[in-house]
């Protein structure tokens, strides 16, 4: 199995880089400050563009509907995966 981390420093704390070995766990760091790399960025800014960007919200109700509405019409593998399918010639080339 593999997973794909920021270079927060708790990902590869002692405790943290003990538990990929034991679990046999292949860690892909991402480079420092590549913000862009990182697929949760890229789902968090589809969700920004869709639910708040120009959009003017008098009540905090309004904001959770449309959240709501995003994750139901947007937010589906069929969309989401496509922006992080970057990702996976590398994934298929580790075989993880």
């Amino acid at each position: 199995m593999g997973i794909v981390l920021d270079n927060w420093s708790v990902h590869f704390s002692k405790e943290a880089c003990k538990l990929w070995e034991d679990e046999r766990i292949y860690v892909l760091p991402l480079p420092t400050y590549a913000p862009f790399l990182n697929p949760e960025e890229r789902i968090w800014l589809n969700m920004r563009r869709h639910v708040c960007h120009n959009h003017p919200f008098s009540k905090i109700n309004e904001v959770v509907e449309q959240f709501h509405n995003w994750v139901h019409e947007e937010a589906t593998p069929e969309k989401i995966l496509p922006q992080i399918s970057f990702f996976k010639e590398l994934i298929y080339e580790q075989k993880l």
